[in-house]
């Protein structure tokens, strides 16, 4: 991207295309697969007028998109209660026809966002272009289970688009808009909490009390004091029940702890060690550390003054949101395109070429390495560490932004990288 030839960027884009459509868009096209149906089925029994309180009955949720024609398993948990109302325009069509609409609406997003990107980190279109189908095979899901992270993202890069022309107010609530259905933007309201930006955290705080009362409206105070008291505090400490915990396919910290540290006689036969209390503390080990790099990396930022400080720190918080999230499916990957576009837009201004192409090959390898290769390395003792390639990629990408904010100008695959990337 940052300085191949032009021809050669269009032969990627328009194999990207081609993946991203044969994977992603003609499936979700034909049929119906995971994931949407929990979407759908949850705006149906709303609109219906069945109890909402039921929402997060397993058993019964499952009932429900059986009884709507979709031969798929689902659940509504860990989902807020509002997740609910974000179909409910769509339910007077039948399930397949409200997901071709909700793929349409995605590829239109995508498109936004491709524009955006440019605009805000100083690509081309065609750069801009071929950073976003580099996500790979989370954009594919994402647009093959109708999944809400494209419109995620793309609230986030608008947001930081508005930010960046100082329309703070309208800044704060694109980025709240998405926080009542999918939380992770609330790292960055939190910190322009810290920088004293109140026109951005009295927008989204009137954006976040606004959706939350039209959705009590709507279902009732019931299911939202079941999800607070119950749901969200499972959901934070890595209880995903009946979901399995120790599935690899989740990538995250937690699954790799325990499947190092925890005996399960049917899901996790051979860990390392069965240690319980080693699991604990070293995971609440992981977060402290990752956090106070974090912090301490947002501080050394701060020295790159006000535009560039900013993208580092914007940078930072989204990759490490997702580094310590208790569960991430390829499809939340799709929340890398506003921070690792403002790391390689800050890295391209500053002439950091080796940590520029180290930064997208790492992005484009989340995006790419092929996650079924390496499962059945789990579960088999100390193996299971090659079982999670997309954590250590996360890893990766997070110290580079480190690496980036503390000012070093070189890395040690410079000659590597840039020979990859050059003219």
């Amino acid at each position: 991207m940052l300085s191949i030839k032009p021809a050669y960027l269009t032969i990627l884009v328009c194999a990207l295309v081609f993946y991203v459509v044969d994977k992603g868009v003609l499936p979700a096209f034909r049929t119906i697969d995971s994931d949407f149906p929990n979407y759908y089925v949850a705006a149906k029994i709303i609109r219906e007028g069945n109890d909402p309180a039921r929402l997060y009955d397993d058993g019964w949720f499952q009932q429900q998109i059986h009884a709507s024609g979709i031969r798929q398993l689902g659940k509504f948990s860990p989902f807020p209660p509002a997740t609910a109302l974000v179909l409910l325009p769509l339910t007077g069509f039948s399930p397949l026809t409200a997901l071709r609409i909700v793929t349409v609406l995605n590829l239109l997003m995508v498109a936004a966002a491709i524009l955006l990107l440019a605009r805000c980190c100083a690509f081309t279109l065609l750069e801009s272009s071929a950073f976003v189908l580099l996500s790979g095979i989370g954009l594919v899901n994402c647009i093959r289970f109708g999944q809400l992270y494209i419109a995620v993202s793309l609230l986030m890069v608008l947001g930081f688009f508005l930010l960046e022309r100082r329309q703070e107010a309208w800044a704060g609530a694109c980025l709240a808009l998405p926080v009542p259905f999918k939380y992770f933007p609330a790292v960055y309201l939190a910190y322009f909490g810290m920088k004293g930006k109140w026109k951005i955290l009295l927008a989204s705080a009137a954006v976040v009390l606004g959706i939350f009362g039209i959705s009590v409206a709507f279902m009732g105070w019931q299911v939202h004091a079941q999800f607070f008291r119950s749901i969200l505090p499972r959901h934070l400490q890595s209880d995903l029940s009946p979901a399995d915990p120790f599935s690899v396919a989740f990538q995250s910290w937690d699954s790799l702890l325990r499947r190092l540290f925890v005996y399960d006689a049917a899901r996790n036969p051979h860990p390392v060690v069965h240690a319980w209390g080693f699991y604990l503390a070293l995971k609440a080990a992981i977060i402290l550390c990752t956090t106070a790099a974090a912090g301490q990396g947002m501080r050394w930022a701060e020295r790159n003054g006000n535009s560039g400080g900013q993208r580092l720190s914007i940078a930072l918080l989204g990759i490490w949101g997702l580094l310590i999230a208790p569960a991430t499916a390829t499809y939340h990957f799709i929340l890398l395109w506003l921070p690792v576009g403002c790391l390689l837009a800050y890295l391209r201004e500053t002439g950091k070429a080796g940590w520029f192409c180290l930064s997208l090959s790492l992005y484009a390898g989340i995006g790419f390495v092929p996650y079924a290769a390496f499962r059945s390395l789990a579960g088999q003792g100390v193996l299971s560490l090659a079982a999670y390639p997309r954590l250590w990629l996360t890893c990766a990408l997070f110290f580079v932004a480190l690496a980036a904010a503390h000012g070093r100008k070189r890395c040690c695959f410079d000659p590597f990288l840039t020979s990859m990337y050059r003219r």
